[in-house]
């Protein structure tokens, strides 16, 4: 009989298992000989054991009385046993081995392979390593899969190094030993792709971390830094950033002038920059330039006065997300700039001043969402500025503006037509936005116009003052909207109306007094968000809100969020 035709053992399994690639027809023939082998022997295995466990009457192995075995306990004691049993899980295993090799997946090309490599990488855009995501992980199913890892460079062209406790900034030596060799072992893996890097912590202060950062310059495609208080890091500005798409950078303690020079030059030599975010903690004004006109997307958190604002805004022709999150007085602004921004479509605004110099030369004909984060309301300007854009607004978040009900109500029939969802969060102060008369626009009584028809989602924190249960009557009258009206003569009105949109979720604190109320319409459908009124965390939802918010999600709900302290603004994952 030829050697091939023994069945395979387990050296041999291993072995076969760090290959890739086809089996030819004969290997995959004598591997499945091998595991009908195992599994005869299984079976014989089994029968040996119960012959231990169950011997027939009368083996002299153990005494009886009466025809009854005694000592059954102690035969599971047998030494024999221990053995079987070890036999058996050594087959199981070996066969196990066995049946991964004609797993379909061996069965594909590496080339293959490495492409659902990819779509094993993290979702986010910097790859943090762990040992038990990709692409580590992928490196430690056996060798086949390691080369074919190893050789993919896509899989090694984004980063993020953090600090391993991050309770503490201090950069020990071990610390900065394991950086300087993840650093060296990852990019050097990443071929000739671009490049995505993001440096948390203190780790920019690492010698070999600010090397790497010049050396690969023209690599790179996103980079997010965390730049600590008094660093001398320099940035330096004659690098060649050609490749460079999106920046962001955090300073919580500010940062020196010299380096902000330097951060200019080095963005101005990044012509293909298209979103940056700036995140400052240092208040004092920090001027940057770079290539406004090529921006899509910009987030400075930072503080910038009103005419720098308006100066910004005047060259941003392109862009679409727009977020000032510190904006100051200014002691001279230039008026009638007559700004057109067409491609807006989210505007985040959070100032102490009046913004009213901002909304009287704006004009945003696409705008979707608007996010207003204000302690003055200068409504004159605002209702102007909506007036002129005429712009599809579906989502509307006021943040503590000192706005009537009559002002509010103004604002909302501007853009009724288009709204999906509003956001009023008080002041605090007795000031109250939401009272009977806007509940009553907003009440679908089967006859008069309701204002905002297409509204789904409505959050209120601390703005209602309303008789008791007309919060709750007007979104009962949204989710089961009421028969049309009949006439004397038994006809019924003919008077078109536009299709109402049932709300879907209402948003507020845990200690409003509609909260009670609401919690009666969740068998009709609704969906309440509660937030604590102390620290602003969420409340748990129920199972069946969980599930029926997943449904609205796939439906095609959307539900926003906005950060005060950072000035993000967008989708609730």
């Amino acid at each position: 009989m030829s050697p091939k035709q023994f069945p395979l053992n387990d050296s041999e399994t291993k072995e076969w298992l760090r290959r890739v690639g086809l089996l030819s027809e004969e290997d995959a023939l004598r591997i499945i000989s091998t595991i009908k082998f195992n599994e005869d022997h299984l079976q014989t295995l089994a029968i040996k054991v119960d012959a231990v466990l169950n011997p027939v009457a009368g083996d002299g192995r153990f005494p009886s009385l009466c025809g009854f075995s005694l000592w059954k306990k102690r035969r599971s004691e047998d030494p024999q046993l221990k053995v079987l049993y070890a036999q058996q899980e050594a087959t199981r295993h070996s066969n196990n081995m066995l049946r991964s090799l004609l797993a379909p997946i061996r069965r594909l090309p590496s080339e293959i392979l490495s492409e659902i490599f990819k779509f094993c990488l993290p979702r986010e855009k910097f790859i943090r390593p762990a040992a038990g995501e990709a692409p580590l992980l992928l490196t430690q199913i056996c060798a086949a899969w390691r080369d074919v890892c190893i050789s993919n460079a896509v899989l090694w062209s984004s980063l993020e190094i953090v600090n391993k406790n991050p309770d503490t900034m201090q950069i020990d030596p071990d610390h900065r030993r394991n950086i300087t060799a993840l650093l060296n072992m990852w990019f050097s893996r990443a071929g000739h792709c671009l490049l995505s890097f993001s440096v948390q912590d203190d780790n920019i202060l690492i010698k070999n971390v600010a090397e790497t950062v010049g050396k690969l310059a023209p690599r790179w495609r996103h980079l997010r830094f965390n730049i600590p208080e008094d660093t001398c890091l320099s940035i330096p500005p004659s690098n060649n950033y050609s490749a460079l798409e999106t920046f962001e950078i955090y300073t919580p303690e500010g940062l020196d002038v010299c380096l902000v020079e330097d951060l200019s030059g080095a963005l101005l030599n990044a012509p293909n920059l298209w979103q940056f975010i700036w995140d400052n903690g240092d208040r004092r004004p920090s001027p940057i330039d770079l290539h406004w006109t090529n921006l899509t997307r910009l987030t400075l958190n930072t503080s910038i006065n009103i005419a720098q604002c308006l100066t910004i805004m005047s060259m941003l022709t392109g862009i679409t997300h727009l977020t000032f999150q510190d904006i100051t007085m200014s002691t001279c602004i230039l008026s009638r700039r007559d700004i057109i921004l067409p491609e807006l479509t989210s505007f985040v605004i959070c100032a102490e001043c009046s913004m009213a110099p901002v909304f009287e030369e704006i004009t945003l004909p696409k705008l979707e969402e608007l996010v207003l984060n204000i302690k003055t309301w200068s409504h004159s300007s605002l209702i102007n500025f909506l007036r002129r854009s005429r712009c599809p607004l579906e989502s509307l978040n006021l943040y503590f503006p000192p706005l009537t009900e009559t002002e509010l109500i103004e604002c909302l029939e501007i853009v009724q037509n288009t709204l999906k969802e509003f956001t009023v969060q008080g002041t605090g102060n007795g000031i109250h936005s939401i009272g009977d008369c806007l509940l009553d626009r907003l009440t679908d009584n089967g006859k008069d116009d309701v204002l905002c028809p297409k509204v789904v989602v409505i959050a209120l924190y601390e703005c209602i003052s309303c008789s008791p249960g007309h919060f709750a009557r007007m979104v009962e009258s949204r989710l089961t909207p009421p028969s049309p009206s009949i006439d004397s003569d038994g006809s019924s009105e003919a008077k078109p109306r536009p299709t109402i949109s049932p709300i879907r979720v209402i948003e507020m604190y845990d200690n409003e007094p509609e909260l009670e109320e609401l919690k009666t319409l969740q068998s009709m459908g609704l969906i309440t968000k509660v937030y604590s009124n102390v620290d602003g965390t969420p409340l748990e939802l129920e199972p069946e809100e969980i599930e029926r918010l997943r449904t609205l999600r796939e439906e095609g709900l959307i539900r926003r969020v906005y950060s005060p302290t950072a000035g993000t603004f967008g989708d609730v994952d």
